[in-house]
């Protein structure tokens, strides 16, 4: 039976087989002796990978030898338990990562005895998709079943947005040197060194290398793999299910159908490793994904700021802020003055309004309707500015220097100013 996924040990859940393999010509009914039984230690799940393993078997009432075959097949393989141990044989016809888990059941026979164990055989994960948040800050990346990665890793080790191929890693017996260097940093360099196509400066690197060097070199295989992600992008195993979620850094230019690229098991790293929940299969291989739209995009809920009431000496300058990770396009208009702001001006989001272009004792409503990167449109409220009346005196207008960005603040931040 191949299963998507498990609801019970030894059971697929409803709606989820598929017979056509292994097709009974007539149902077996099994009678089970109770005084026999046969587990795989600790009480886990009978689980190996599409390329076989080895079980610890726990058997009662199974005295040696114990034959193990496998039922509902015609040439189904059969093995002997060596010392409470079973050797599995690869999956035939073999498991492409996607297959989700197969079920085999085996026939455990000593003597007279007979006992029955479900034995699954899991796939390795597959890339299914790659999609934006509803805010377009991260992209999450999903595979077709739970993985066992887990927590933070540095996002060049797991993701890239370039096309080609990598070169493979050297295990770490290849490194001659790796009494030196240690691994993880040469390992590192390695697929670094291997998109730029410098893989004869390697040794000299990791001869030379401090912790440093290596920390530099991360650096620079995010600024060469995931360029696109911008500065600093924050990559994290979810704790539950295994997925992937890339966090964009500031700066991050990365946009809706560009290919997001797993790496997978073409790192040597361990903690990049990305195998079925169980952690029996083999590692998930590098699979392209186009990154698509969020199904609902957040809308960016601009806001205006500036003053309401100039001088004609004065000028007014407004500035349409958005809860957006990126910058926005922005359209003006002054809805009771429509010919007050031409076509294109202020689409960086900042508006100014020179005070002589103004009637005096006029208010003046303008708005803001802003466009994210991921196509979300968003109107501001209106904001009112009055021009002063001929002859009166003009209102002070104050400006506070923001620090360049990114501005990284955990609270709201408030300013108080004085004039006179």
């Amino acid at each position: 039976m191949r299963c998507r996924s498990r609801c019970a040990v030894g059971l697929c859940c409803s709606g989820d087989l598929n017979l056509t393999e292994h097709v009974l010509g007539s149902w077996q009914v099994i009678i089970v002796d109770s005084t026999v039984s046969a587990a795989c230690g600790g009480g886990i799940s009978c689980a190996v990978g599409a390329t076989g393993g080895t079980l610890t078997l726990e058997m009662v009432g199974l005295p040696n030898p114990v034959t193990a075959t496998e039922m509902g097949v015609t040439g189904g393989w059969s093995g002997q338990v060596s010392g409470g141990t079973l050797a599995v044989p690869a999956r035939s016809p073999a498991l492409a990562p996607g297959d989700g888990f197969e079920l085999v059941m085996l026939q455990l026979v000593s003597g007279s005895k007979t006992a029955y164990l479900p034995v699954e055989y899991w796939a390795a994960p597959k890339l299914t998709g790659a999609s934006f948040s509803s805010s377009g800050g991260k992209i999450h990346v999903s595979f077709d079943q739970p993985t066992s990665a887990r927590g933070s890793i540095s996002c060049a080790l797991v993701v890239a947005n370039l096309t080609g191929a990598l070169f493979p890693c050297p295990a770490p017996a290849a490194f001659l040197f790796s009494s030196v260097c240690r691994y993880t940093c040469c390992a590192t360099l390695c697929i670094l060194l291997s998109h730029v196509r410098l893989l004869a400066d390697v040794a000299e690197t990791c001869l030379n290398s401090l912790d440093v060097v290596c920390e530099r070199s991360i650096a620079l295989m995010h600024a060469i793999l995931v360029p696109g992600l911008g500065s600093n992008p924050k990559c994290d195993f979810s704790n539950t299910d295994g997925s992937l979620s890339v966090s964009l850094g500031f700066g991050a230019s990365i946009m809706p159908g560009e290919v997001m690229t797993f790496i997978g098991g073409e790192l040597a790293l361990s903690t990049a490793t990305v195998r079925s929940a169980n952690g029996k299969s083999t590692a998930a291989t590098r699979a392209d994904a186009n990154i698509t739209r969020p199904l609902v995009k957040k809308s960016a809920s601009p806001r205006i700021t500036g003053p309401t009431m100039i001088s004609d000496c004065d000028t007014a300058k407004l500035q349409a802020v958005s809860d957006s990770p990126r910058p926005v396009k922005t359209i003006w208009e002054c809805i009771n003055s429509p010919g007050l702001i031409a076509a294109g001006e202020g689409v960086d989001g900042q508006l100014s309004i020179a005070g002589a272009r103004l009637s005096p004792g006029t208010d003046y409503q303008f708005q803001a309707t802003v466009t994210t990167f991921l196509g979300a449109i968003s109107k501001s409220s209106v904001h009112v500015i009055s021009s002063a009346a001929a002859g009166s005196a003009p209102p002070p207008i104050l400006e506070i220097s923001a620090p360049s960005p990114p501005i990284r603040a955990q609270n709201d931040q408030y300013f108080y100013a004085l004039a006179t």
